[in-house]
């Protein structure tokens, strides 16, 4: 088993208030009895003061790492570079650390998205062959590619419990399509509303949300459903929109604007369609990248001195709270979230290469 505490890089104390709900972020972290008791004080209600920790997820071997997804086993997903440089997948848990996820033998492979079964979808490409093809691998790590439009690339963002895949597959022109894929491996065509489609994320009522771009050259989220088809959800008041998850309880999250060729910022919808912002963190822009049904979400957003920070914030406060990191001023962000509080992305260290990385979150 892989000495986890050699992974724990940074060490910090810190209670994070966020509205009226207190947070405390740790390691979750099998047999650290200090995070156990201070998570117990918190469940009863107890104000404590508890370590702030994130951990590396480690490496493949190079000097670059990207966490992307979790799902409710707290099993996390990503891609990181190997000794040759190349992008591979991985899978990490806390009983084995990372390990690499089968490919087709060419240099890179990425694992995009994880389902509570264990099921991962992403890309990957063949031997001397620079296009992607979107692909699934099982719980047990074999690797499947998935069928695409008219021969062309494709890609593979999001899956569900039923198995069902988001994502996007070009034209024999080089059209890029807004797709999903069903549990039996049919590539369906969503359709777009402009020019070009893409679908980022998938629920488990198989409702897909992504963005196409329309005819003036602005990108516009939508909400496609078995029902009703590709749908335009509307913006914060703007031209502008992008829609990247979508939760069982029907709640989109994202980035808009609120005036033409304004600065996008972060948005939650609620169940109804209802657009709310969720804030930045000093700066002009924002964006929510993930969101649990608990109401926990993240994603990245500009400080006051322009720099990117991840960020959490709970759906129904009026702000979000800048994550732990290394310290340094930019480059750092929230790719997935699970209900058991687990944050999921990267942050640079100082030498500005990206490390994947875990935290975890007590209330």
């Amino acid at each position: 088993m892989i000495d986890r505490i050699a992974h724990l890089k940074t060490r910090y104390t810190q209670t994070l208030a966020v509205g009226s709900a207190l947070i405390v972020i740790g390691l979750l972290l099998n047999g650290c009895e200090e995070f156990q008791l201070a998570n117990e004080a918190l469940i009863r209600g107890e104000s404590v003061q508890a370590p702030t920790r994130f951990v590396e997820l480690g490496t493949l071997g190079g000097n670059e790492q990207f966490g992307t997804g979790i799902n409710e086993s707290n099993v996390a997903v990503g891609i990181a570079k190997d000794e040759n440089d190349d992008w591979q997948a991985f899978r990490w848990t806390f009983e084995g650390g990372i390990e690499q996820l089968d490919d087709f033998g060419g240099n890179d492979a990425r694992a995009l998205g994880i389902n509570d079964l264990g099921a991962i979808c992403g890309s990957a490409n063949l031997p001397d062959d620079d296009e992607f093809l979107a692909v699934i691998w099982d719980p047990e790590g074999n690797i499947t590619a998935l069928p695409t439009l008219e021969d062309g690339r494709s890609l593979a963002f999001g899956i569900n419990n039923m198995g069902e895949v988001a994502g996007m597959s070009t034209t024999t022109e080089g059209n890029e399509r807004a797709v999903m894929w069903t549990a039996d491996g049919e590539i369906v065509a969503l359709g777009t509303l402009g020019i070009r489609s893409q679908s980022n994320g998938i629920n488990n009522r198989g409702e897909v949300v992504g963005f196409f771009v329309d005819e003036n050259g602005s990108t516009r989220a939508f909400l496609w459903t078995f029902r009703d088809g590709m749908q335009d959800i509307g913006t914060l008041g703007g031209n502008a929109a992008e829609a990247n998850a979508i939760d069982d309880l029907g709640r989109i999250c994202g980035r808009s604007n609120t005036s033409q060729g304004g600065p996008l910022i972060g948005f939650i919808t609620t169940p109804d369609g209802e657009f709310t912002i969720s804030g930045t963190l000093g700066g002009a822009g924002s964006q929510v990248l993930a969101l649990a049904e608990n109401g926990l979400f993240g994603g990245v957003s500009a400080n006051s001195a322009f720099a990117a920070k991840a960020y959490l914030g709970i759906v129904g406060e009026d702000r979000i709270t800048q994550l732990p990191d290394f310290g340094v001023t930019n480059g750092n962000v929230v790719r997935a979230v699970n209900n058991n509080g687990i944050l999921v992305g990267s942050l640079n260290n100082t030498l500005r290469r990206s490390r994947a990385v875990m935290w975890q979150v007590g209330q």
